[in-house]
This record gives structure tokens, C-alpha cells and sequence, in this order.
């Protein structure tokens, strides 16, 4: 009888199609809506449309921090996230933070303060959709080893999200 072979285990890796099949139809779901007439789209609407792009946004950084084993369970992380991958660029690369920002603009200015027009976050929509590709750009280019971020904010937050998990998984 012949020896059957080992079969090499290899841990799946996290799943990527999903998130970013989200982020794209909340980015369609978002354009939808600003593709309307301005009488047309209520405040409601437009806070919509401002969560759809946060939301977009936040499930590339989801695909970024899965792969690198990194502690993404609280949206304030979000800033931090992009601010360590930014760090992690080339010097000549183009900056994540500025369009970043505006991001935050719209989504603290629309949801919160009630402040944008239309216009404001179509004029931001192109600067969104870029960011998207330039975090897909950052889970090729740089590697799966990474450093997490080291902020304070940062670290209370995987403290916070390792209780979760183990209290969890205690259930």
C-alpha cells in the first residue's frame, strides 16, 4: 500500500470579495443618490449618502487590517489606520491623509452637524473613490507584516476589542 502524501496546510486567508464588493455598492448606492436633482435629496438622503462613502471607505480599511492581523473594532480607529499606512508610503507616493479628511468632513459635517449641500460631497465623491483605490493600492504594495499604529487611542482600542473577542468566545 502507498504512503499517501502530506497535504500542506495553508490557514485560509481573510475574506477580501465581500468587503469589497460592499465598498463598491455602497459607492454606487452613494453616487445614486447624488445623481438626483438638489430638490430632490433630502437632508436624510444626504447623510445617506455621506455614511454610504464612510462606509465604503472603512470596509477597504477592514480588508487592509484582516490581512495584517490588526485590531479594527471601533470606527474612531479608522484614522489611525490611515495615518500608519500613509506612514508606511514611500515619501513619493501620493498622501492618504488630505483626502482622508475630507472624508471625515463629510461624514461629521453631514451626519452630525447638518451643514453640506449636495454639491459639497459631490465635489468630494472623485476624492473618495480615489482614496478606495489607493487603500487597494496599500493591501498589495506593502507587506502583510506591517507594524500596527502604536497611538495610545489605538492600543486602548485593541485592549477593548481583545475583551470583546475573549468574552466572546467564553459564551
Amino acid at each position: 500500500m502507498a504512503r499517501a502524501e502530506a497535504i500542506p496546510y495553508y490557514p485560509p486567508e481573510p475574506p477580501i470579495a465581500p468587503h469589497l464588493r460592499t465598498s463598491d455598492e455602497l459607492l454606487a448606492a452613494a453616487a445614486e443618490i447624488l445623481a438626483r436633482p438638489d430638490v430632490e435629496i433630502s437632508e436624510e438622503l444626504l447623510d445617506q449618502a455621506c455614511e454610504k462613502l464612510w462606509g465604503a471607505v472603512t470596509r477597504r480599511l477592514r480588508v487592509f487590517a484582516d490581512a495584517r492581523n490588526w485590531y479594527f473594532c471601533e470606527q474612531g480607529v479608522a484614522r489611525d489606520l490611515v495615518d500608519r499606512i500613509d506612514e508606511a508610503f514611500d515619501a513619493d507616493s501620493p498622501e492618504l491623509i488630505p483626502k482622508f479628511s475630507s472624508l471625515e468632513r463629510l461624514r461629521f459635517g453631514g451626519f452630525y452637524d447638518d451643514y453640506l449641500e449636495p454639491d459639497d460631497v459631490r465635489h468630494r465623491m472623485p476624492l473618495i473613490q480615489t482614496l478606495c483605490a489607493m487603500l487597494d493600492d496599500a493591501h498589495r504594495r506593502l507587506p502583510l507584516d506591517l507594524a500596527p499604529p502604536d497611538s495610545r487611542y489605538y492600543r486602548r482600542a485593541a485592549e477593548r476589542c481583545a475583551e470583546r473577542r475573549a468574552a466572546a468566545s467564553a459564551d
